[in-house]
Parts: structure tokens; sequence; C-alpha cells
């Protein structure tokens, strides 16, 4: 959803508007896209893959969570960094997938992994969901949304503020 929608509404931005509320205008449609996805891809898992789900209001909440988080992400890394922020995202994204442990465990990855794991969220969304699926541990659950609803908002201030920058018109904006 992010590589599709502006991060940013630069017009909006330079009218006065309020920092925060042009962040969420430009969150907003990227947040929606994002649990249309979100919905497409668990009812796929649910239905299609026909996987054991212990909890399923759970399971779509935390999909839910999870897609809003990542379209925060997206949205600070294409805000602040313009087009190379799509490219950092890949990265980002290739990151995640080897350090999560959602295919082998954590234990068997090299050094660098099992280091930068526990500050990555997509840690917490595969936590969360096996704990969901399993039904075994609800407390992990708990944590696991705190901390990814953390990363959520953390992103989403960042981005306020990368926008509140961006009020002032710089030489650069005017000569890429």
């Amino acid at each position: 959803a992010g590589f599709v929608f502006k991060p940013l509404n630069g017009r909006l931005l330079l009218a006065g508007a309020n920092p925060v509320s042009a962040a969420f205008a430009n969150y907003l449609p990227m947040a929606v896209f994002s649990l249309i996805q979100a919905t497409l891809l668990m009812v796929v898992l649910q239905y299609g893959l026909q996987l054991q789900i212990d909890n399923v209001p759970a399971f779509y909440a935390v999909g839910y969570l999870t897609s809003l988080v990542f379209a925060a992400i997206m949205q600070l890394l294409m805000a602040a960094f313009g087009f190379p922020g799509r490219f950092l995202a890949i990265i980002l994204l290739m990151l995640q997938l080897t350090t999560c442990a959602g295919t082998f465990p954590i234990q068997t990855t090299p050094g660098f992994f099992q280091a930068v794991n526990p500050y990555l969220p997509m840690t917490y969304v595969v936590e969360a969901m096996r704990q969901i699926m399993t039904g075994l541990d609800y407390g992990v659950v708990a944590f696991a949304c705190l901390v990814l609803a953390s990363f959520g908002a953390a992103c989403f201030a960042l981005t306020s503020m990368v926008a509140w920058r961006k009020r002032t018109v710089r030489m650069d904006d005017l000569h890429p």
C-alpha cells in the first residue's frame, strides 16, 4: 500500500496545516488499503490454507494491528527519505523476514540476526500469531501488541515531525 500513496501532501503542509493532521490525512488512505490487504491475506490463510486458528478474532485483530503498523512504517520511510525510502522499506522487509524466526528458530541464525531480532516489529507479529494459533499464552500476545502499537505510534510521531519540518520550503525542494 505504501508504494501507491503519497506519504505527505506538500500543498497541505505549505498551506499551514497542522503537521499531525497532514500526516494523518495521508496515513488514512494507506491504512484503509492495508486493512483491505490484511483481510484478504487472513481470509486466504484461514480458508484457503485452512490453518488451525485457536482464537479467530484475535488472529484478525493482530493482523489488522500489523497492517496499520507497517503502513505507518512505510509512510515514515517515504516521507523522510522520498524515493530512496521505498528501497529502504524493501531492505527492512528482507531483514525482518530473515530475523523474525518465522521459519527457523532464531538460535540457528547468525549472531547478527539474533542481535537485531528484538528490535524489529515482525518478530512480535510472529510471536503473537504463534500464540494465537495455538492458544497457549495470551500474555505474550498482549506484550507483542503493545510493542507493535509502540512501533506504530513512534513511526506516526516521527512522520508528524517530518511533516513539521517540510512546512518550510528549502533550496533543495526548489532545485532537487
